[in-house]
């Protein structure tokens, strides 16, 4: 039944926090295993916790972006940053940007304490870097822009063009190891329709 399987996944947990202090390699195995399991049954701590052991052990940003991704789809603001944090780290700006702003729009509110004022620093840097990289300058060919000549990128509403050339050139050209901005911009869309009425 449902109130015995959710005891278990907190028992579960509470064996992980106890390996989590024990610095052997077959310990930080243990605590991985059953981190792994409590993610596969949607639990939100868990997601970061492994998204933060993923970064701490392996600098797997990929991973942990995904997992930081599914704890902030739950309502985990910190994992929001997490996001931000390893999207920015992959070259995958729109998303950097798309975690970025439900940070800043929860104010750090709901954010673990040990955390927020570092999480809170981190992504008002990330949102500076964001802006001089892709708000003042041509995502296609590189130009200056200024304000009258910048036109948005409709889905993402991060990089910006000098016209609509520039758009489509982009929107195809494979910008980093992870794809097209194409790729990165039909995401951002599908999480914004997931956060609709939660975060955003």
């Amino acid at each position: 039944d449902a109130q015995y399987a959710r005891v278990s996944c907190l028992l579960l947990f509470e064996v992980s926090l106890a390996y989590k202090d024990m610095e052997t390699s077959e310990a930080r195995k243990e605590e991985r295993s059953i981190l792994t399991f409590l993610v596969s049954k949607g639990m939100r701590e868990a997601q970061f916790r492994l998204a933060v052991a993923l970064l701490a052990d392996d600098k797997d940003y990929h991973c942990a972006a995904k997992m930081f991704g599914l704890a902030a789809l739950q309502g985990d603001i910190d994992s929001a940053g997490g996001a931000a944090t390893c999207c920015m780290q992959l070259e995958r700006y729109s998303l950097a940007n798309f975690w970025s702003e439900i940070v800043v729009k929860a104010k750090g509110e709901g954010m673990r304490p040990e955390h927020k004022e570092k999480r809170m620093e981190d992504v008002d840097n990330l949102r500076l870097d964001l802006r001089r990289w892709l708000r003042d300058k041509c995502g296609g060919c590189g130009a200056a822009l200024d304000g009258e000549t910048r036109l948005h990128c409709k889905g993402c509403r991060t990089y910006c063009y000098c016209g609509r050339d520039c758009q489509k050139l982009h929107w195809n050209r494979i910008g980093c190891a992870q794809g097209t901005h194409r790729d990165e911009c039909l995401e951002v869309r599908s999480l914004k329709e997931k956060m609709k009425g939660n975060m955003l």
